[in-house]
């Protein structure tokens, strides 16, 4: 076998691997919810979980969650005193509900799925976009 055919083996076979692994990745992302917290424990209004990487809004019994990763290159977005969000890395700023204020960032922060359990626990799909609230 010449260089050139053993290459040609390689790269095809990197490429059926890449899809197959790409398969089973989105075969995973499609039920990949996490649980945050219980609802129980979720005061009104804003709850921050910096670790999980957002917040959880609550309105009585509905549950919404804006995610803390800016859109510009994914660092972790800092909350203010005044509402707002800043990126400590490039300095994009965002309003409290997600939308850019100054850039680089040129895309607002995406509002995610959430889901309650029937036991109560908020559950959020970090792989799946919710439309903006009006």
């Amino acid at each position: 076998m010449n260089r050139r055919a053993f290459l040609g083996i390689c790269l095809s076979s990197l490429g059926f691997f890449g899809i197959a692994c790409r398969k089973k990745n989105a075969d995973t992302e499609a039920s990949s919810l996490i649980a945050i917290t219980s609802i129980d424990k979720l005061s009104e209004g804003k709850n921050y979980f910096p670790i999980e990487r957002v917040i959880l809004i609550k309105n009585k019994d509905s549950v919404r969650a804006l995610s803390l990763v800016c859109t510009h290159q994914e660092c972790l977005l800092a909350a203010q005193n005044n509402g707002e969000f800043l990126c400590p890395c490039h300095g994009s700023r965002f309003s409290s509900e997600g939308r850019v204020l100054t850039g680089p960032a040129t895309e607002d922060l995406h509002w995610l799925y959430v889901e309650i359990s029937s036991s109560g626990e908020v559950q959020v799909d970090f792989n799946r976009l919710q439309p903006k609230p009006s």
